[in-house]
This record gives C-alpha cells, sequence and structure tokens, in this order.
C-alpha cells in the first residue's frame, strides 16, 4: 500500500502540470496567431487547404494521371491536406481541453492551501 502523498508533493505535481499544460495552451494560441495572419490565410488556409486540394482532386479525373504511379501521388498530396488540417484542429483542441485543465488544477491547488492553512 502507498502512502499518500504530502500536501507539498500534491502542490508540486499541480505546478508540474499547470506547466505541461500552459505548453499544450501557448502552442494553440501561437497557432490560432497564425490562423488569423494574411499571409497564412493566403497561403495555407485558402491556398493549400482549399485551392490546392481541389485541383488534386480534378487531376484525379484527368487521363493522364490514370497511372498507378500518379494516382498515389495524388492520393498522397491528398492524405498530406487531411493530415495538416487534422493536426491544426487537435492542436487547437488539445490547447482548448489544457487550459480547462489548468482552471482545474489551479482550483486544486487553491483547495489544498486552504486546507493547509486550516491545518
Amino acid at each position: 500500500m502507498s502512502a499518500r502523498p504530502t500536501p507539498e508533493q500534491e502542490l508540486h505535481l499541480i505546478e508540474v502540470s499547470i506547466e505541461h499544460a500552459q505548453g499544450i495552451v501557448d502552442m494553440a494560441n501561437a497557432l490560432r496567431r497564425l490562423c488569423d495572419n494574411d499571409d497564412f490565410k493566403k497561403v495555407f488556409l485558402d491556398h493549400y487547404m482549399v485551392n490546392e486540394a481541389s485541383r488534386t482532386v480534378r487531376m484525379l479525373a484527368e487521363p493522364s494521371q490514370q497511372g498507378q504511379k500518379e494516382q498515389d501521388a495524388l492520393q498522397k498530396q491528398l492524405i498530406g491536406i487531411g493530415q495538416f488540417d487534422q493536426f491544426m484542429r487537435c492542436t487547437l483542441s488539445m490547447g482548448d481541453m489544457a487550459a480547462q485543465g489548468i482552471e482545474e488544477d489551479k482550483a486544486a491547488y487553491n483547495s489544498i492551501l486552504e486546507e493547509e492553512s486550516e491545518a
């Protein structure tokens, strides 16, 4: 049977958790700033994610692109665009979850401090 952590150990664990979560929040915030940047919007969100994806889909039907090698290359391009989109969505979602976790950790931290001051 393991011993319960001391309040000091619990506080330390919460501090480490907050620090880790803050790094995730910072990454999500950096991505949000990028998404608000006009050049990023133009090059990646509009051109790459929309126009290039559409062009690549149209290329799948081109008679000159019907070979297995060409089709595979086009499919890989589409998968790459999808993976980039998924990476961005996941980064933002993880940032939101980490921000919520920070709030919960801060509440737990303050609760431990209050318990210790009452003891």
